[in-house]
């Protein structure tokens, strides 16, 4: 399916349901939940439906997870003592989703935390889109209530809590930090990876994440073009926009490449979600990799492109991914968009950006080699007026 097929799919579903319009529903110790408001036009499904579960992995279990429930939490390897990192799927996506798995054994490589996947399996994996964005409200109301077990009744400290989530996950990771916020104890920070744009695009901030959820929110931005998966609007503290925030190098292939690569159901997914996938690859790759990831304050995609932001300036640059924490943007400000360029293939990053002004007083063609050290040279002709 193209996306604007889906996309197509998506408003003809809404405009022929006949779910209930501008109604409300409650569920006992969660909340009631309302269309109104800016949501989308539907009523989240009942939580045994969603069926949200809490999978607990630490470095004395790194492979055998534990199902935390509250009555289970005190006999399981979570310390409270240590970080927290809930990792957070999206749409079509579950407990089973490649990056959670190496998201987890890369954290836990590096840093002695307690992991939690949040698995809303139950209510994600279903096409029916508009109906998975209104569950993640419900999703987001029960990531509240476990966090607020864990600093209620085991100490753990607001500010070590960190939920990173890719597309809906983080509108979950954003839902869960407003309310926690209105009850006091404001989370450390979110980390929204590509969150996703069909229904939360310049909607009012309690419908979306904004940089009021958290401590900290940041935030990479790779499929936000017209009728991509992925929001182009800023919601974060620091909004990264790696190549311009879409059309990452390396999606180019083609559907038939892909499928002969990757399998029918795979390779069509891969081609449709590439770009959108690309945030928690870079995302992963940061956690292992000691490059900068350094992101340039820029107005826009098209100055970064014309090398106009190079500088680091009075804004000053900052760190893509999982280091970005290491230097935050002063008290006050947010929203500020950060631009810088990755490969096309692992490795995502490399560690500067140049640009090269060449002026000829002549008329014809530079030929120039260019590669990495160690590597071989990529020969290229640069031709008069291709700039």
């Amino acid at each position: 399916m193209s996306r604007v097929a889906f996309f197509t799919w998506c408003v003809v579903t809404a405009l022929v349901s006949l779910r209930a319009r501008g109604e409300t529903v409650c569920y006992p110790e969660l909340d009631c939940f309302s269309t109104e408001g800016g949501f989308v036009d539907r009523l989240p499904a009942e939580p045994a439906t969603i069926n949200t579960q809490f999978l607990l992995f630490t470095r004395n279990s790194p492979y055998d997870e534990q199902y935390l429930r509250h009555v289970t939490l005190r006999e399981s390897h979570f310390n409270s003592s240590k970080d927290t990192k809930f990792l957070v799927h999206g749409y079509m996506d579950d407990r089973t989703e490649e990056w959670l798995v190496m998201a987890t054994d890369a954290i836990l490589d590096r840093d002695d935390v307690n992991v939690v996947v949040v698995d809303w399996g139950g209510g994600a994996m279903e096409m029916d889109y508009p109906q998975v964005a209104a569950n993640a409200r419900v999703v987001g109301a029960e990531l509240a209530r476990f966090i607020s077990f864990l600093i209620e009744d085991l100490g753990v400290s607001s500010r070590s809590i960190h939920i990173i989530g890719h597309s809906l996950g983080a509108h979950i990771a954003g839902y869960a930090g407003q309310r926690l916020a209105k009850s006091g104890s404001k989370i450390g920070r979110i980390t929204a990876l590509d969150p996703a744009e069909p229904g939360f695009q310049g909607t009012p901030r309690h419908v979306r994440l904004d940089p009021s959820d958290a401590v900290f929110v940041d935030a990479i931005h790779t499929d936000g073009e017209f009728s991509g998966f992925g929001m182009s609007e800023p919601v974060g503290h620091l909004d990264f926009y790696p190549n311009g925030g879409r059309d990452q190098p390396g999606c180019s292939d083609n559907l038939f490449n892909s499928i002969w690569a990757h399998g029918l159901y795979h390779g069509g997914k891969n081609f449709v979600t590439c770009n959108h996938k690309r945030a928690h690859r870079l995302f992963v790759e940061s956690v292992r990799s000691a490059c900068p990831w350094r992101g340039y304050p820029c107005s826009g995609r098209d100055a970064f492109r014309r090398g106009d932001c190079l500088s680091c300036g009075a804004t000053g640059c900052y760190k893509m991914g999982y280091d970005a924490v290491e230097k935050t943007p002063p008290s006050g400000t947010e929203l500020v968009k950060l631009y810088l360029t990755t490969e096309g293939q692992e490795p995502y990053c490399h560690r500067n950006e140049y640009r090269v002004e060449i002026i000829l007083s002549m008329k014809g063609d530079v030929f120039c080699a260019y590669g990495r050290p160690l590597a071989a040279n990529q020969a290229h002709t640069i031709h008069i007026g291709d700039c």
